[in-house]
């Protein structure tokens, strides 16, 4: 090959190379024009948005676009001093921000207190993380032990993931019990510990899967951490806790059993998931998702009189105690 030619495809490629260049880095400028101009335009389409949304009939369908969508970057809200600290009946009190972690209100969110059955929140991390969805588990003898409900038979044979929805739908305990006795109750528990560290539960102990031991303690802040986590994770924990029912059928047998969600809130259209649990010795907790002002809040709850009053307390003094300004 002669000289010539050698410099001939040398000066096309500089020039395709250079060419190359341009339309990329024009293209690149298009696409953030075009972002900048999503981006100033985002408050007035997500208001229009949301407004289109609370209209719809489809409860499920506007919670599903809060839970897993983005939401307007707003200032910090501003606390309104001469509205005073909210009357509380709970032991414990916890409103954050799920999207920026702005502390709305803490109450001894470092005591103490037992969990109940926000305690199968955990459990269903644990055997989503450590064990699968997928995984075929048939029901005997021992596990019919604490069925009071004589939900299962046994021999029946049923997904882990329909034995969660089962837990975390209706708050079955014996679902979690399962869980303890198939993979062998020991073992899980220590599953159950070993998560709770991971997450940074520091102060969380668990002796049961169910949240039906008075042992299985814990704090607001680790249950706020909790939920953080399986927002972030495994966000399908909050879709399931907030399906008014689900159909649960075993894998061997054509009959189906529709269960019903225990849970009020799933009638609120601000309820974007979380998990209540009830106890004597813990009286009332919740651990809970909730779209407000177009934030989303984690508020926890522990050893209240009446959650659901408390909750509705808390939102009206945010109405009172704090100003929001969008961008």
């Amino acid at each position: 090959m002669s000289l010539r030619v050698q410099v001939l495809i040398l000066t096309l490629l500089v020039l395709a190379s250079f060419l190359l260049f341009n339309i990329l880095f024009f293209k690149n400028q298009d696409l953030v024009k075009f972002s900048r101009v999503n981006q100033s335009s985002l408050g007035e389409k997500e208001k229009l948005k949301l407004s289109s949304l609370a209209n719809q009939n489809d409860l499920l369908s506007f919670q599903n676009q809060n839970l897993n969508s983005g939401f307007l970057k707003t200032k910090k809200p501003i606390r309104d001093w001469n509205v005073g600290d909210p009357i509380i009946d709970s032991q414990a009190v916890l409103i954050e921000s799920l999207d920026d972690n702005f502390p709305f209100y803490y109450h001894q969110v470092y005591k103490i207190w037992p969990l109940a059955s926000i305690t199968k929140f955990l459990t269903a991390v644990t055997v989503l993380e450590d064990f699968g969805l997928n995984q075929k588990i048939e029901i005997n003898e021992e596990m019919l032990k604490n069925d009071s409900k004589n939900f299962f038979r046994k021999g029946d044979i049923y997904l882990a993931s329909d034995l969660l929805k089962l837990m975390v739908v209706a708050s079955n305990n014996a679902a979690a019990e399962v869980f303890e006795v198939y993979y062998g109750k020991e073992k899980f528990i220590n599953h159950l510990n070993e998560k709770a560290r991971k997450i940074n539960m520091l102060q969380t102990k668990i002796v049961d899967a169910s949240g039906l031991s008075k042992e299985n303690v814990g704090t607001a802040i680790d249950v706020s951490r909790l939920v953080r986590y399986i927002n972030e994770k495994y966000p399908e924990i909050l879709n399931w806790s907030r399906l008014p029912s689900v159909l649960i059928q075993p894998l061997n047998r054509m009959e189906s059993v529709l269960v019903n969600n225990i849970n009020p809130l799933v009638d609120n259209k601000n309820y974007l998931g979380g998990k209540t649990g009830t106890l004597l010795e813990a009286k009332e907790n919740l651990a809970g998702v909730f779209l407000y002002n177009q934030e989303r809040l984690i508020i926890i709850i522990l050893g209240s009189n009446n959650r659901l009053k408390e909750v509705s307390n808390l939102v009206n003094w945010l109405d009172k105690a704090y100003i929001f300004e969008h961008n």
